[in-house]
């Protein structure tokens, strides 16, 4: 009896271990959950299966029910409509701009690091420092008046202003793994310099790559959104800043729904952004 006993309180142990290691599994991986599930909305909607009837009005600030999942706005729209559509134009809106100050930012902080101490690193140093001491958020809400903004210049906008912190921390590390043993045996055999940097330098530098394409992902959401906020959003559908704002004055007249799908949807994203950026740097180092 006692060995039967045991063996069930080892089963027991067991079954404890195990779902207890796969909630802590879930609780670290809902950062990337988070995402997965903002970019299948998004898809979807860009695909026309959910969120197509976001223009629909009805009875404006209908309580959450089976209808309306998330209940319906001043207008009588649907908020779960209206969020899909937020997250299609928050993805189409920061996605060219953010790979492209990603972009920038990774050419110049290899080049810089490569190139330690040389004129172009003292360049590449002096634009980081030049643009990082702009007052950014400023300048691209006055850039987007006089700009009327566009597409093609809202990416420019954020390539110009979120690159230096990528560039800042590639030229770090590449200065640490150029003078590194298997660096110098590529360089011994002959190999390229864009052989090495591609073969060698690259996969090396993954985790940070990673890490800085979110947190640049994460500043240009939040430049759209505060684009959004003061209505110098020209995109044709709703977006998470224009719900922030339309939450806010539904808030004077105590209709606080819209307010809180709009909140919680961007703490989700921005959180889960910088949880999984922060991570990956940790993990690295």
């Amino acid at each position: 009896m006692n060995a039967l006993e045991q063996q069930a309180d080892d089963e027991l142990i067991v079954r404890v271990a195990s779902s207890r290691f796969g909630f802590m599994r879930l609780v670290h991986g809902w950062p990337v959950l988070v995402l997965l599930v903002a970019l299948l909305l998004a898809i979807l909607t860009g695909s026309g299966l959910i969120g197509s009837a976001w223009m629909a009005t009805g009875s404006a600030y209908l309580s959450p029910s089976f209808v309306h999942p998330l209940g319906t706005n001043s207008l009588g729209q649907d908020l779960l409509a209206q969020s899909c559509q937020a997250l299609l134009a928050l993805f189409v809106g920061v996605l060219p701009g953010a790979m492209l100050g990603f972009t920038v930012g990774v050419f110049a902080g290899i080049v810089a690091g490569w190139r330690l101490h040389s004129a172009l690193d003292q360049i590449i140093c002096f634009a980081c420092d030049l643009f990082e001491g702009l007052p950014s958020y400023l300048i691209m809400v006055l850039l987007a008046l006089l700009m009327h903004q566009t597409q093609l210049g809202s990416a420019f906008l954020f390539a110009a202003l979120f690159w230096p912190s990528a560039a800042r921390a590639l030229r770090v590390a590449t200065a640490q793994l150029i003078n590194t043993p298997f660096m110098d045996a590529a360089k011994l055999v002959g190999t390229g310099i864009f052989t090495r940097v591609w073969r060698h330098l690259l996969p090396n530098l993954r985790l940070i790559l990673v890490a800085f394409a979110l947190l640049i992902l994460g500043s240009c959401v939040r430049a759209q959104m505060l684009l959004g906020f003061i209505g110098l959003d020209t995109l044709a559908r709703p977006s998470l800043g224009a719900m922030l704002y339309s939450g806010t004055q539904d808030a004077l007249s105590f209709h606080f729904t819209t307010l809180l799908v709009a909140l919680t949807l961007s703490t989700l994203l921005l959180v889960a952004l910088d949880s999984l950026a922060r991570r990956l740097t940790v993990s690295r180092s």
